[in-house]
């Protein structure tokens, strides 16, 4: 948006008596040259501030897109990793094998057979 100049608010103030007139008594103990000057900086301030809360929201949006898609690429990976992983107890390790290949139970019971009888180390 382009703001008009000081000049031209001046301009439009001279056209219109009326609305000078309200200018004129919202701004007192003033010239007309310095309270127009002043307006015209604060709207250049608030224009200013608008464009940069503008990029800002952009930037945070842009950030917030792009954590949505991490999230989104790999959620299960991200709750695994956030939990601690407890190791496999021989034991446990036997059970699941005489379910799923009953020789390789056979084999791992024959290395493992003291840790799966004593699940709890004495020493």
């Amino acid at each position: 948006m382009k703001l008009p100049s000081v000049f031209e608010y001046m301009a439009k103030l001279a056209s219109n008596p009326q609305v000078a007139a309200e200018f004129a008594a919202a701004t007192p103990g003033r010239s007309r040259l310095e309270a127009v000057q002043a307006c015209h900086r604060l709207a250049v301030a608030t224009l200013s501030e608008i464009e940069i809360n503008k990029r800002k929201l952009a930037l945070a949006r842009a950030k917030i897109a792009a954590l949505e898609a991490a999230r989104k690429s790999a959620p299960v990976a991200t709750r695994a990793a956030a939990r601690p992983t407890k190791a496999e107890s021989a034991a446990a390790k036997f059970s699941r094998l005489q379910k799923t290949d009953p020789r390789a139970a056979a084999a791992f019971y024959q290395e493992n057979r003291l840790a799966i009888l004593n699940p709890t180390p004495t020493h």
